[in-house]
Formats: C-alpha cells, structure tokens, sequence
C-alpha cells in the first residue's frame, strides 16, 4: 500500500481515536507524499478528512531522526497522537525521519 501512497500503520489509532495513529510514506519515490516531511515546523497543520466529510486537524510537536530498527514511533499510548515517517535523508534508507503530532480537534 505504501507505493500507491500515505499508509495508515496496521493497529494503530485511527484519525481522533486516542492513541498514537501512525503513517508511513515514501520520500522520493513512487508518489512522493512525505518529500518535504523536514521542511515542517512546529504548530503546522496535519488534517484527515473521514469519508462522512469529518476533519480531524493535529498540530506538528516535533521532529526526530531515528534508526531504522526504531520501533517506539508506532508505540501507542493515551494521549490523541499522529506520526508520520518516512526514510531519510531523501534517496536513502540509512535513518527515518519522524514528525510527531498532537490533536486539535475535529470539525
């Protein structure tokens, strides 16, 4: 699924379910979607828009470069979380590049 797109991680929350809800994507190839992930800045928006017409909006917390074998960003806990993930740095699969997010609320 990862190559048609941003993939929402097996077992994780989904969009303004408590827990962390995670998304992995490529950066540089097939579609691209995470290409500028490290140009996001804390407060930036992340929006999931449900089929019934529902917006959940999280704001950026922070960025990190993990491992590859990092496997707490997929960790879930209480608090209302989003993370998206991709390998980095672009056109390498050495690290993974991971931005936290918090949510706002829905509308």
């Amino acid at each position: 699924a990862i190559n048609r797109g941003p993939s929402h991680c097996a077992g994780t929350a989904m969009p303004g379910q408590a827990g962390n809800l995670v998304v992995a994507g490529h950066r540089t190839t097939y579609t691209k979607p995470f290409h500028d992930l490290d140009l996001l800045a804390p407060g930036d928006p992340l929006v999931f828009t449900m089929n019934d017409g529902t917006t959940w909006t999280y704001e950026l917390t922070g960025t990190e470069i993990v491992t590859p074998d990092a496997m707490h960003v997929v960790d879930q806990l209480p608090d209302h979380t989003a993370t998206l993930f991709a390998c980095h740095p672009k056109g390498s699969a050495a690290q993974r590049i991971v931005a936290h997010f918090r949510l706002l609320g829905a509308s």
